[in-house]
């Protein structure tokens, strides 16, 4: 009995001290990894630069005409790091350094993996790599069982602004239950005031949450062409339509409103008149022989006109009733 006892202790010390170990090599391991990986960041990164901000047709020669398979990890790093930093020539160029180094075919067989955070991941890589020839790749995706993927893909649709994107995104602002409206909205307004057209014919197709959206993208590209589209609106049978057009084209005009500057300048100058008149009471209750009857406003005066009238005091902001000179 104690024989067996004995035998269970030193079984679990031993896994026990196996998992020890395994965690410190572990740790180790990666630490001597990342140290590596920085130091040959520290080598390729300005290569990479130099060749985004250059004129040369391939990166290859100024890699020693390849890259070493433990390069690889680190060189694709930098790429994705500063293509989502960049625009522009330098993003077109670190982009098509990512094609030509074989990434995105490598990203392309990602979207087949087995696990949906590969998927998701290669997806958002595409994004990132700029490559047009991937869209029906990502045309695909947008079919996956997992949202995340889904979302993805859109967003790298978005991204690369593949024509082709966009009437499956429109038709995924009618499919509430399987997108996030909100985000496939922001998705095709980040795409530009080239989709306005587009948006506007598939408008009588979507259903309720897809005519919202739609109005809420047009809102903020503001396309001056879209005013009359816009108007129509205000008669469309759907209160909620109505509700959410008229910030829209509010925003439009540069009267806010209906009210013109004429207005909002004699508000504000009988704002400044009341401010300076009630001033100038103060003042004069502080004086000698001033008088301390505070102005009243408009409203008040025409409630009561007699008394303002036998009071004394002015309320005009020129009262000098009283106050010494300095």
């Amino acid at each position: 009995m104690q024989g067996i006892l004995f035998g269970a202790i030193v079984g679990i010390a031993s896994v026990f001290l196996a998992l020890t170990i395994a965690i410190i090599a572990g740790k180790a391991w990666r630490e001597i990894r990342d140290r590596r990986h920085r130091a040959r960041r520290k080598v390729l990164e300005p290569i990479v630069l130099a060749y985004a901000h250059g004129s040369e047709a391939s990166i290859l020669p100024a890699l020693g005409g390849g890259v070493a398979p433990s390069d690889r990890p680190v060189l694709e790093k930098i790429l994705l790091d500063h293509a989502q930093r960049v625009s522009g020539i330098e993003r077109a160029r670190l982009a098509k350094v990512l094609d030509e180094l074989g990434f995105v075919d490598v990203y392309r067989r990602g979207l087949h993996a087995a696990g949906w955070w590969t998927r998701a991941e290669s997806a958002e890589n595409l994004g990132l790599s700029g490559a047009v020839r991937v869209a029906p790749d990502l045309l695909a995706a947008l079919e996956d069982d997992a949202s995340e993927v889904r979302l993805r893909a859109a967003r790298a649709l978005g991204a690369i602004g593949a024509d082709a994107a966009v009437a499956p995104l429109l038709r995924a602002l009618s499919e509430p239950n399987r997108w996030s409206t909100i985000r496939i909205a922001d998705i095709l307004a980040g795409m530009g005031p080239r989709i306005v057209g587009e948006l506007v014919a598939a408008y009588p197709t979507l259903n309720r949450p897809g005519r919202l959206a739609t109005l809420d993208i047009v809102g903020r590209l503001r396309p001056l062409e879209t005013a009359g589209w816009l108007v129509e609106r205000t008669r469309d049978p759907e209160p909620d339509v109505r509700a959410i057009r008229a910030p829209r084209f509010a925003a439009r005009s540069p009267i806010p409103h209906g009210r013109s500057g004429r207005w909002r300048r004699s508000r504000s100058a009988r704002s400044e008149t009341l401010r300076r008149s009630r001033t100038c009471a103060r003042r004069c209750a502080t004086a000698n022989g001033g008088c301390a009857r505070t102005p009243r406003t408009r409203s008040s005066r025409r409630a009561d006109p007699a008394s303002t009238r036998s009071s004394g005091c002015s309320t005009t902001p020129t009262c000098t009733q009283g106050i010494r000179p300095a």
